[in-house]
């Protein structure tokens, strides 16, 4: 990425989050366009036109020591902004907060005391399973307000606790892509049979 030069690239990757005009060239307009023939035609033009009038003047536009002066203060330029964000050690920072050390210490807290809570969660997992098909419901009752609807639903846990249950209603919008989803609280009569 960021190796003492700078930057000619396509906006994406890496180039889309850190373009800037000091720190480097972009070709394209940062769209998808698959493999489409005439943009690949575009992008090459605008490739050619950003060597002939702007990369390769500036590399060697030199002075009476023979240095490419501008050339350089934009790479210094290029590297002061870039490296300290775009850089391994950034990169592994970044993982090591974000992943690797709240996964060992998720890790830690589960196998804490020999491991009671993933017993705990195998046991309560193995439980849901083996009672979940006791769970039928009863009677259905929809009431429309002026403005909202009432649902009553009967609904019989067999041997699962009412606090290892959570209600949600999904509803059809007219003409929308996806259900709506709405966490209902849970009124609960508890009925013994």
């Amino acid at each position: 990425m960021v190796g003492g030069c700078y930057n000619l690239s396509e906006l994406d990757g890496w180039w889309a989050e850190a373009f800037s005009e000091d720190v480097g060239w972009s070709v394209g307009d940062g769209q998808e366009h698959d493999s489409d023939p005439s943009w690949d035609a575009v992008e090459a033009e605008q490739l050619y036109q950003r060597l002939e009038n702007d990369i390769i003047p500036l590399f060697y536009d030199r002075d009476a020591q023979g240095l490419p002066r501008d050339w350089l203060m934009r790479i210094r330029n290029s590297m002061m902004k870039l490296a300290p964000q775009f850089s391994s050690n950034r990169m592994v920072q970044e993982y090591v907060e974000k992943l690797y050390h709240p996964a060992a210490m998720a890790y830690q807290q589960r196998s804490a005391k020999k491991g009671q809570l993933a017993k705990q969660l195998v046991s309560w997992h193995n439980a849901l399973t083996l009672h979940w098909p006791q769970i039928r419901f009863g009677n259905v009752e929809v009431v429309k307000t002026d403005k909202s609807w009432s649902f009553q639903v009967q609904v019989y846990l067999g041997e699962i606790l009412p606090e290892q249950i959570r209600v949600e209603l999904y509803a059809d919008a007219p003409g929308a892509d996806t259900p709506a989803l709405s966490t209902i609280p849970l009124t609960l009569k508890l009925i013994r049979l």
